[in-house]
């Protein structure tokens, strides 16, 4: 069945159902359904917009139609972890702080409402990390066999267990080193040539080669801040390198600076920044094996 990929919604009920109707979704008894679609979101539902939990139960409908799927993205895990953390505590205190203020609009929808809360933590803990079918792989930032492997070979179904949760929180344990970048992306250690010394990381589009580039040239937003600085040999690496004869991968996280574009001809990155430039966007796939410009779609506010 053809697949409608879904980008970063971070609580944009009324965008998303803007986009939906764009591409021709129905609501049906309170469901949103397409007749010859089905529908992957790529993670980060929730947090940032001001209407969490209406976004939510979009999604939920629709994945309880049978309609959609939808995987984790940094954001539910760090929501999750917070929620686990109430009743067993490993988070540090600067990561209870700092996660409180990442999820304070999802707190916000849910409050008065521990019920509610309650039942979609639970959901959400089903939602799995990664999906591949034959001719497309979804994962929220960046695919590594290693870590794909492990995650498969946990017997959870392809979920994150709470205990696992916990592992991947804790920047010393194996589990972290292993599964981060499949959520967070890769971040490269920034060399000046005057100092030759490390002054901060910068997150790259992983998807590209870094060889002969700078790291404004390999950076994923903010460009203007990032100096026009040659990455130097020892930092290069083509580990994250996405071999062209893999089936198409459809991901999101990186709030890209700029429009809605095909990154590459078998990665297609979604999220444009709808929280920052109030752009959610999709793409429609069909029958093919190579990303087409025209099946991407996008709405903005």
């Amino acid at each position: 069945m053809n697949t409608d990929f879904i980008g970063d919604v971070h609580g944009h009920q009324q965008l998303l159902e803007k986009l939906l109707t764009r591409l021709e979704y129905k609501l049906v008894k309170g469901v949103y359904m397409h007749p010859i679609q089905n529908t992957i979101f790529v993670g980060d539902i929730i947090n940032r917009g001001g209407n969490v939990l209406k976004t939510l139960e979009i999604v939920h409908n629709m994945v309880e139609a049978g309609q959609a799927k939808c995987i984790l993205g940094n954001h539910e895990i760090n929501f999750l972890a917070y929620q686990i953390n109430k009743k067993n505590q490993f988070l540090t205190e600067f990561q209870v702080k700092t996660i409180e203020k990442q999820i304070e609009t999802t707190l916000r929808s849910f409050k008065g409402n521990q019920q509610k809360l309650n039942y979609y933590t639970d959901w959400i803990k089903t939602w799995p990390a990664f999906i591949e079918e034959e001719n497309y792989r979804v994962v929220h930032a960046c695919w590594l066999d290693d870590a794909i492997r492990f995650i498969k070979g946990d017997g959870n179904n392809n979920r994150l267990s709470d205990n696992l949760i916990i592992k991947l929180m804790d920047v010393k344990t194996m589990e972290y080193g292993l599964l981060h970048s499949l959520f967070q992306g890769l971040d490269i250690p920034l060399f000046t040539n005057q100092s030759n010394t490390k002054s901060m990381p910068v997150r790259i589009r992983w998807w590209d080669s870094m060889k002969g580039k700078t790291y404004r040239q390999m950076a994923t937003k903010e460009r203007g801040r990032i100096p026009q600085v040659p990455i130097p040999n020892h930092v290069q690496t083509s580990a994250f390198k996405y071999s062209k004869a893999n089936p198409l991968l459809f991901i999101g996280h990186f709030c890209l600076d700029e429009l809605p574009h095909l990154v590459s001809n078998n990665v297609c990155c979604l999220d444009f920044c709808v929280s920052k430039k109030g752009i959610l966007t999709a793409y429609r796939l069909l029958a093919e094996n190579k990303l087409k410009q025209e099946h991407l779609y996008f709405v903005h506010n």
